[in-house]
């Protein structure tokens, strides 16, 4: 019978190798080898292993104080389980195996003798197997609308050159720890993969996921969310600092549940008091709802659901934003030099110009290096990545909230900057630079977040129309966060969020971004 288990052997005699190698093999396992604690670390980063059955002795089995293996040992993985084997008997190498030698360690699942014969090591792999390692093999995967090969293929890695099957692999592993207690699951996409949001930072995939438990049958649709396993685990401990406990009214989001496999992170979000049949994410209800419906559900994330973040904001103080925009965003002037290059290559000097409009502006990507730009401002805890795709609204105009990756302190403004840029580059859909070149205009003339400014006729169509109410709108809540609705900070915050939309991989409209930040940078320059 093919076990999925993969296993490691680490022994630096070759024929201890070769007969765990044939015996485990003759199993089902699939099996790895490695002589020296170098070569089992390169196995490891190269795929997944389950279980590592590793000697106490690796360099010298004549040295009783040889316990490279204990320590190869205590060094793996949380996720790979461990067997010690050895043929030295030894009270205090048993201790110190199935007793960690530092706090943090885990110890070893079991501890072998070889002279008590391959039935015991066996006995006891076969117990690791099913009893230590939360991987649920009999679970049907019912796919729908997509594929474990697309959903690996969409996930960023800082591992860019891992091979599309390997993460496939680990989709489905993930999906299989994630969802342990149930028998069959049906997966598919919870927005489509053609919805690209402008301002998302996470490279994660967002699924939905309806369970059929062992016992109860059919269960709701949940949220799970797949990414690289760093990012994933941060996001987890972000909830469980930040969410948890101070999101406010009755629609929360609750985190049921995080797992990992060797290069992801799974994570699996419900919605109390709704489900995910009832709501939609915020870019298509922007565009089925009219303007007072938006205004609602803004009213309901950011004076319901994030109240108890803003309410909890320090003092008014003079801050430079530059370092913490440029570290939320990983904004380098590296990356930035590297999208003018790559999307505008004649943009290279000083000035910019696009065509259609007269007239030179300011090129951003120079004007922001060296720059330190301060202002009168507080800093609060913030969602930190807000955008259509991870705001969803029922038909009442409530809101629920995920991804919290970046959650934490940051500036106060930050969540409605990003929120404008996702309404400009995103979900504003119009393309012609002259009118939005008056939009952008017109939104950078208010002196205070609570002015109202004029539209333009040159900028009368329609979907600007809207997305310049939805702006003042937006920007008029911000003023109730901040202490004295300066728009100085705001535009600072703002240029740095633009500049940021200007360099990612999915944005359509980065002329207009690049456009906005050049008039951004003229802003402020005459401040």
């Amino acid at each position: 019978m093919t076990q999925p288990y993969r296993i490691l052997v680490v022994d630096n005699s070759s024929h201890v190798r070769q007969s765990l190698d044939m015996l485990l093999t003759a199993q089902g396992y699939q099996v790895f080898v490695a002589d020296n604690p170098v070569e089992a670390r390169r196995l490891l980063r190269k795929g997944r292993v389950h279980l590592a059955v590793v000697d106490i002795r690796l360099e010298d089995d004549n040295d009783p104080q040889d316990v490279s293996g204990l320590e190869l040992a205590a060094s793996l993985d949380p996720l790979v389980a461990r067997i010690v084997i050895t043929g030295y008997d030894s009270h205090e190498n048993m201790r110190r195996a199935l007793r960690p030698i530092l706090p943090d360690n885990i110890p070893a699942n079991d501890y072998i003798l070889k002279r008590d014969g391959p039935a015991v090591l066996l006995e006891a792999v076969e117990r690791v197997c099913r009893d230590e390692i939360d991987v649920n093999w009999d679970l049907e995967l019912e796919w729908q609308t997509s594929s474990a090969q697309d959903i690996g293929a969409e996930i960023e890695l800082d591992q860019a050159d891992l091979p599309h099957e390997v993460l496939a692999d680990e989709v489905k592993e993930l999906l299989r720890r994630l969802f342990y207690e149930t028998d069959h699951i049906i997966v598919s996409r919870l927005l489509p993969s053609t919805q690209d949001g402008a301002s998302a930072q996470s490279g994660a995939v967002l699924l939905r996921v309806r369970p059929h438990y062992r016992r109860g049958g059919w269960g709701a649709p949940v949220v799970c969310k797949i990414g690289q396993r760093r990012h994933i685990q941060i996001e987890a401990d972000n909830y469980m600092r930040h969410v948890k406990g101070f999101i406010g009214g009755n629609r929360r989001t609750n985190l049921d549940q995080v797992k990992c496999t060797h290069h992801l992170g799974g994570i699996l979000y419900s919605m109390l008091g709704i489900t995910l049949d009832a709501i939609r994410d915020f870019q298509s209800f922007y565009h089925q709802a009219n303007v007072i419906e938006i205004e609602q559900a803004l009213t309901s994330l950011f004076k319901d659901i994030c109240r108890y973040w803003y309410a909890g904001s320090r003092p008014s103080e003079r801050i430079n934003l530059t370092p913490l925009y440029r570290d939320a965003l990983r904004l380098t002037d590296e990356k930035l030099q590297h999208m003018l290059t790559q999307y505008f290559p004649r943009q290279q000097g000083q000035a910019i110009q696009f065509e259609g409009l007269p007239g030179a502006f300011t090129n951003p990507i120079h004007w922001a290096r060296d720059k330190e730009l301060e202002s009168f401002t507080c800093r609060c805890v913030t969602h930190g990545d807000l955008h259509g795709h991870n705001i969803f609204v029922d038909e009442h105009q409530q809101v629920w909230l995920i991804d919290f990756g970046r959650t934490g302190e940051g500036h106060a403004l930050r969540d409605f900057i990003e929120l404008e840029t996702d309404i400009k580059f995103s979900l504003v859909k119009t393309v012609d630079l002259a009118a939005l070149y008056h939009f952008e205009a017109a939104l950078l003339q208010p002196g205070r977040l609570d002015d109202l400014p004029a539209l333009p006729e040159q900028a009368s169509h329609p979907d600007i129309q809207k997305g310049f109410q939805v702006i003042t709108i937006l920007r008029r809540m911000a003023a109730s966060v901040a202490n004295d609705g300066d728009t100085l900070p705001y535009y600072q915050g703002l240029f740095y969020q633009t500049l940021n939309v200007a360099r990612l991989r999915k944005v359509n409209k980065r002329q207009h971004a690049l456009l906005s930040a050049a008039l951004i940078c003229e802003r402020l320059d005459a401040w």
